[in-house]
């Protein structure tokens, strides 16, 4: 087993085009969480992986040395986890292309033998044609010719909406269709597989109210006139485990389902997809691609929610909007469950879970975000 491990990201990247002293580059940045896996402190030697050796002078890390922007070192105490932003700023070239990079994390002082890689991210940068074609010769304006023939159209056509639209009611809402008769999860899977072509956006979140045994649910919500031709499908992984729902250990119920939805949308990654995290490490990485608008972070114990089954959410107001602090970003809540009776996880989770709010408090510190409420 390695000691660290690193957080799989999105499996690509979107590069944005701007301006560089004149040049045209793509930009943009990838986040990995690296952890370390150990009950004891450990230095972490982290460095690009390109995958062209070409293209290594187009990534850094932040916070490396300028003499060395691709490599650098991190101290991570027991299960502590850290984030790394690996830069990317690609000039364009005569043709496009695509590229590739992971990041790797090797034990200082054992990096032959104690090392673990990233997933691969992939990205494409556009030519610099593309980016600016080559201007057509002037032409005589014939559009001057009609411009007044055109001002008397555009003038009529708007008398004629005007009158159509007193007369007609709006376009009806868009419809959502319930699709919880697929029962398992593959079935779920199996049904977005078949109708991805159909799909803009999928939307999967731990549901606290529905059971953890038979009460996942699945809905496809059409895309409302006007909007694009796109449907989003919204799904829910039932956690509850008291009241009249069946007794199941929670821990290997979620967590699976989850990471089916994961795969599958990685696998399709047009598709937006927002899948609710599970571990703490899931949890970092879902603020780490959020912290731009994040202002504070409350840090909750939660005696209602079974050890094991942590989770984050921004804080809703009562009028159904989403709180903000001071400086007018959101406000995020991290809830740590530490309930363990039956059919909870049965394991003393006192040491682990203190160590969930070090976790989440270091991250917050390093992204110059407030937090609130923590507990001792």
């Amino acid at each position: 087993m390695t000691t660290f491990q690193i957080s799989d990201p999105a499996p690509t990247v979107t590069l944005t085009e701007v301006d560089d002293a004149g040049r045209r580059a793509a930009r943009g940045s990838v986040a990995f969480v690296v952890t370390n896996t150990t009950a004891v402190a450990r230095t972490a030697s982290v460095s690009v992986v390109p995958g062209l050796e070409s293209d290594r002078t187009s990534f850094s890390i932040v916070g490396a040395s300028p003499t060395g922007p691709t490599t650098t070192s991190i101290d991570l105490p027991p299960r502590g986890v850290a984030t790394v932003t690996v830069m990317i700023s690609v000039p364009l070239g005569e043709v496009a292309r695509n590229g590739v990079l992971s990041l790797r994390a090797a034990l200082d002082g054992d990096e032959d033998n104690d090392v673990t890689d990233s997933r691969p991210v992939a990205f494409s940068v556009g030519s610099v044609a593309a980016a600016a074609p080559v201007p057509r010769p002037a032409r005589f304006p014939w559009w001057m010719l009609v411009a007044g023939a055109a001002v008397v159209l555009v003038v009529g056509g708007l008398t004629a909406l005007t009158v159509w639209s007193g007369r007609h009611p709006p376009p009806p809402p868009a419809q959502e269709e319930d699709l919880t008769g697929l029962v398992s999860t593959q079935q779920k899977i199996e049904y977005l597989e078949r109708r991805k072509g159909e799909i803009g956006a999928l939307t999967v979140t731990v549901d606290p109210s529905s059971c953890i045994v038979r009460g996942d649910w699945i809905r496809r919500k059409a895309s409302a006139p006007g909007e694009g031709d796109k449907a989003t499908i919204s799904a829910g992984v039932g956690s509850k485990v008291d009241g009249d729902c069946p007794r199941a250990e929670p821990r290997g119920e979620i967590h699976p389902k989850l990471q089916a939805y994961r795969t599958w949308a990685a696998r399709n990654p047009d598709i937006y997809a927002s899948i609710q995290p599970f571990t703490i490490e899931e949890i970092i990485e879902f603020l780490e691609r959020r912290f731009n608008e994040i202002g504070s972070l409350k840090l909750h114990y939660d005696e209602n929610v079974c050890y094991g089954l942590d989770k984050v959410e921004p804080e809703v107001r009562d009028d159904g909007t989403i709180a903000s602090d001071s400086t007018g970003k959101q406000i995020y809540v991290a809830l740590i469950g530490t309930r363990l009776d039956s059919p909870c996880q049965s394991d003393d989770p006192r040491n682990e879970r203190r160590q969930k709010i070090r976790d989440l408090s270091r991250w917050a510190d390093s992204r110059d975000i407030t937090t609130l409420d923590r507990p001792e």
